[in-house]
């Protein structure tokens, strides 16, 4: 397990973004304020974005990787059909 907190940072979709969820986690609607520390389970685990605009989720998978000591921050950045994410 991994300690990951989650924040949408930008893109022309950041507004139109509902949720987003890492593995079992969610973040947003129905889920966790943004920035709150969850447990994700380590290994690749599919990262979705929600949206209220077409296509209403857009996935990507990732590795979560619990070998790196402490709690780590993704930033994603969502735009019409892609996004990207940076761990800070």
């Amino acid at each position: 397990m991994a300690g990951i907190r989650v924040y949408v940072v930008g893109g022309t979709e950041q507004e139109n973004t509902t949720a987003v969820t890492v593995g079992p986690q969610r973040w947003g609607q129905n889920g966790q304020a943004y920035g709150t520390v969850q447990q994700v389970p380590a290994g690749f685990q599919p990262l979705t974005v929600f949206k209220t605009t077409q296509p209403p989720s857009i996935s990507i998978t990732l590795e979560v990787r619990p070998d790196y000591p402490g709690d780590h921050t993704l930033n994603v950045t969502v735009n019409l059909n892609t996004i990207s994410v940076a761990e800070v």
